[in-house]
């Protein structure tokens, strides 16, 4: 996945599993998340599906955790490094369902 990509569809069928994109991102970089047309909601008390961006050293980057149901962003956010993120989409317990996500560089 890259900042420029048309958004993605991700499916999480089986209860527990998560998803993971990578995308290489340059020090300094401002990109924001979004989610839409999620259904994975409503199957859980609280948030159902959070997502978040770990950076090359696998820490979360600062601002990037967000609860992604039917929809959601983050702002902006700045990588802090040169190198390879990974974007988690993780349900929680036995949530299932669809949500597509988008990765955008302003």
């Amino acid at each position: 996945m890259r900042p420029t990509e048309p958004p993605l569809t991700i499916s999480l069928p089986t209860p527990g599993a998560n998803a993971y994109l990578t995308f290489t991102g340059t020090q300094g970089q401002h990109v924001s998340l979004s989610g839409t047309n999620g259904t994975i909601a409503y199957q859980e008390w609280g948030c159902d599906v959070w997502v978040g961006i770990l950076d090359p050293s696998n820490t979360w980057v600062s601002g990037s955790s967000a609860c992604m149901e039917v929809s959601g962003a983050t702002g902006s956010m700045t990588l802090p490094a040169t190198g390879v993120y990974t974007l988690v989409i993780d349900p929680t317990l036995d949530a299932v369902g669809n949500l597509t996500v988008a990765l955008t560089s302003p």
